[in-house]
């Protein structure tokens, strides 16, 4: 009887094993997870700081808002006579990249109408603004009224 190398044998085990293309192919799957974890960490790790930023700006926003308020409106920043609104700069805190901060204060009637006119009503509005890495950049402006009766 003759033998064909390629024929198996009763009684023989066959070795199993993986071929190389069995190989390629859960390395590459691998290499894809990895691929996707490290991308989603990323955005991840983004989307903490930028949400971390957010809230320093905002934060910020409103102890100068509050701080305005506890002056009261006869000791606000002066606005120049004739015009409806001043606005000068806030230092952003450091925690902010490329920080800046602004603040405007308006006269407003009671319908909250820009006016030139000392009302004893004034809208106080605080802009924080930073510029960091890839998408972290952002804004937050807050507003509030001051006023006699607000």
């Amino acid at each position: 009887m003759r033998h064909h190398p390629w024929a198996r044998h009763k009684g023989r085990r066959a070795r199993r094993a993986f071929s190389l293309i069995e190989l390629l192919v859960a390395i590459g799957i691998i290499v894809m997870s990895t691929i996707m974890l490290a991308a989603g960490v990323l955005a991840g790790n983004t989307m903490v700081r930028r949400g971390h930023h957010t809230e320093v700006a905002y934060q910020t926003a409103h102890k100068e808002l509050e701080r305005l308020r506890s002056l009261g409106v006869d000791n606000l920043p002066a606005i120049p006579s004739g015009q409806q609104s001043a606005t000068y700069s806030l230092t952003a805190p450091s925690e902010l990249p490329g920080g800046v901060g602004s603040v405007t204060l308006t006269h407003v009637t009671d319908d909250l109408v820009p006016t030139t006119a000392i009302t004893g009503l004034v809208q106080a509005e605080v802009t924080i603004s930073w510029t960091g890495h890839g998408s972290d950049n952002g804004s937050t402006t807050s507003t509030t009224l001051i006023g006699k009766d607000a």
